[in-house]
């Protein structure tokens, strides 16, 4: 804990007690939310140095300084050197990577009004003078370097809960595993709680009204014959499998039912991991009754609401931090082959949402694993996955033969398929309906790739230490040494 604003003063306005060359910053020129709420809680009334604006609480700047220099120093450090290629001719020079104090003050404390960092920063360069003078400190105070930055240090503590997790669930079995459900809460019950994001809530309803009611189901069908067995019986076909059918998934075990789908038909198209000339049969189904899921993408903007100045930030930060990493640990993809030991941590995560949250949860949302910009699904838990019709749905009879209509496929029938009374009995949480059935072609994939170079050299006799570095430019034209 760095402390708070604080006065040892009496509540009053500008009055002879203070100083004429004393200067005031108040709460509505900074924003940073930890700093603006002592101000207004612990200052007295004055006049504004830097917007003159009417009487309000306002903090001496030197108190101000005080405040912001610890947690300045916990951060700040210099920044990293790298290469600079000359133009006018082979040679190159070394540049600092960074901001100057100001720049960073400025940022720190939310404050438009340069001024206001730029007198902080040289009280504190006068108050830090002896140090670096005498002992030889390094002066993160001169205003005329720009080669600071902030940088947050790693708290590990989460992490190493969810390292925790991870290996109980992978190496000391899944079962009857009460450590694992205790790991797991105390790194989710925040979240699961209301009480993290701030200013928002990753437990969200979706209701039968709303936009994103709609979702997309699809399976690959790349040859007549399996698009036909779809067309029979599409609700049975195209909902989640039956118990004993149903193997192993991102977020449930073999025999366990869930309802994974997109909310878009390339993402469900992405999802299946379609190959070029793949086709995949697409059914649009609808949410008719309020379900309640945990929607990981909020996850994703958690951190912009810490401030510098809260006590814990930087467990605050590495929590942020984590369930960002958490939602990529869902939603990344799994080599072929490495599903049976990969998903079960997060095979676990569903589990427990599923079983050991309250209020009770039907399911979650999460990003796509193999496309990006807002393309999401969403998996619905056993108890809300059944679909309207599918216990009394009969295999309709199709004609041999098939049509064609510009770019519909015809389907004939001798006999409609069944689908049983479509009046909801309360059970049901989704609905198929018929009229949005679709054939989805790849045509092409587009591919995003990350390049490592390979280097093959000699190693040189003698010291390593005469070994040259290789030199390597980065897209941004900065040398680095390897």
């Amino acid at each position: 804990m760095f402390g708070s604003l604080t006065e040892n003063s009496e509540e009053r306005g500008l009055d002879a007690s203070d100083s004429a060359s004393e200067k005031y910053v108040c709460f509505r020129c900074i924003d940073d939310p930890v700093l603006k709420k002592e101000i207004t809680t612990n200052c007295p009334v004055r006049r504004c140095t830097y917007c003159k604006r009417r009487l309000g609480r306002a903090v001496a700047l030197e108190t101000l300084a005080d405040r912001i220099e610890t947690v300045y120093l916990d951060l700040v450090e210099m920044g990293e050197d790298y290469l600079v290629p000359d133009d006018d001719s082979d040679n190159a020079h070394w540049r600092t990577d960074g901001s100057t104090p100001s720049e960073l003050i400025a940022e720190m404390i939310e404050a438009d009004d340069s001024e206001i960092a730029d007198d902080v920063v040289s009280i504190l360069s006068e108050k830090n003078a002896y140090d670096v003078v005498k002992d030889g400190a390094t002066d993160y105070f001169d205003s005329t370097s720009d080669i600071y930055v902030l940088r947050v240090r790693d708290d590990p503590t989460v992490r190493e809960i969810w390292n925790s997790f991870c290996r109980t669930i992978k190496h000391d079995g899944r079962f009857f595993n009460d450590e694992a459900a205790k790991l797991l809460a105390e790194l989710l019950d925040p979240v699961l709680k209301g009480e993290w994001p701030r200013n928002s809530t990753a437990i969200k309803t979706i209701t039968p009204t709303d936009d994103n009611r709609f979702l997309f189901r699809g399976r690959l069908a790349n040859d007549l014959s399996a698009r036909k067995a779809i067309y029979r019986s599409p609700i049975r076909q195209l909902s989640a499998p039956p118990r004993h059918l149903n193997t192993a998934g991102r977020m449930n075990a073999a025999g366990i039912t869930n309802f994974y789908a997109s909310f878009d038909k390339d993402t469900c198209v992405a999802e299946l991991r379609t190959a070029v000339g793949g086709q995949v049969v697409i059914g649009k189904f609808e949410i008719i009754r309020p379900v309640r899921v945990f929607d990981l993408t909020v996850l994703e903007t958690a951190s912009s609401n810490l401030s510098y100045f809260e006590d814990g930030f930087g467990l605050l930060h590495a929590y942020s931090r984590f369930l960002q990493g958490f939602h990529a640990e869902i939603k990344r993809p799994i080599l072929p082959g490495q599903e049976p030991l990969e998903y079960l941590p997060t095979q676990f995560v569903g589990e427990y949402l599923w079983r050991r949250v309250e209020p009770r949860l039907d399911g979650m949302i999460y990003g796509s694993s193999q496309l990006t910009d807002g393309a999401n699904n969403i998996v619905l838990f056993p108890h809300a996955s059944d679909v309207e019709g599918y216990e009394n749905e009969t295999e309709a009879e199709l004609a041999d033969s098939m049509g064609s209509e510009k770019d519909e496929e015809v389907v004939w029938l001798k006999s409609p398929p069944k689908q049983g009374n479509q009046e909801s009995s309360g059970a049901a949480t989704l609905r198929y309906l018929g009229d949005g059935l679709t054939v989805s072609r790849v045509r092409s994939i587009s591919y995003e790739t990350d390049e490592r170079h390979v280097w093959f050299s000699a190693m040189p006799s003698g010291d390593t230490d005469d070994i040259f570095p290789i030199v390597v430019r980065d897209p941004q034209g900065k040398i680095k040494i390897d």
